[in-house]
């Protein structure tokens, strides 16, 4: 099978190197091509492959295809972001081909006047909305407040027990005693009057 396969290819290989046809009276097994220089007859280009030809002396002729060439950017279109969209550049070749990169982030709303719409506390969120001045939408958002909102009560100084003031928060429930008072020293005018 090997020998088989062996003489296939030879004789595939002398016709391929005797393709040459009868000329100028030789025989086909005879002739041998003689190749004249490449030559280049479409150029190639980055939208489509260049040609180069050889001639044979009898006639005939190869065609070789070149490769085509690398874009060349020659112009750039920046496309801002905007509070909606992604920006980009668009990179633009003198053929017409083009591509997008270098994407820029959308950027934020910008609004200039904000209207609380629910007003934050130490364990609620607030909210506001405003209307962006560049796209016109309506933008709502979420803000924190960590204030708390204190009620009072001043507890008076007795004899023995200083006085202070307990700060309650009217929301959390977070409490905590300042200014305090010294004891008086003296006994309750209302235990005397008992």
């Amino acid at each position: 099978m090997k020998r088989y396969l062996t003489v296939v290819l030879c004789l595939a290989l002398l016709a391929t190197l005797s393709s040459c046809s009868k000329k100028n009276g030789e025989s086909k097994n005879e002739h041998r091509h003689v190749w004249g220089e490449w030559t280049v007859t479409k150029d190639s280009t980055c939208a489509e492959e260049g040609e180069a030809v050889r001639v044979c002396k009898c006639g005939d002729k190869q065609t070789h295809p070149i490769a085509k060439l690398a874009h060349t950017i020659d112009s750039k279109e920046v496309t801002p972001a905007t509070c909606l969209s992604a920006g980009y550049t668009t990179y633009i070749c003198k053929c017409g081909y083009s591509y997008k990169s270098g994407e820029i982030p959308a950027g934020n709303h910008t609004v200039s006047e904000w209207t609380t719409t629910k007003q934050g506390n130490c364990s609620e969120a607030g909210e506001r909305t405003g209307t962006c001045t560049v796209c016109s939408q309506t933008v709502t958002e979420t803000f924190s407040s960590d204030e708390h909102r204190y009620t009072t009560v001043t507890v008076p100084p007795t004899e023995t027990e200083p006085g202070y003031t307990t700060f309650t928060c009217e929301f959390c429930g977070t409490a905590y005693n300042d200014y305090y008072t010294d004891p008086t020293g003296q006994p309750d005018q209302d235990q005397e009057n008992n």
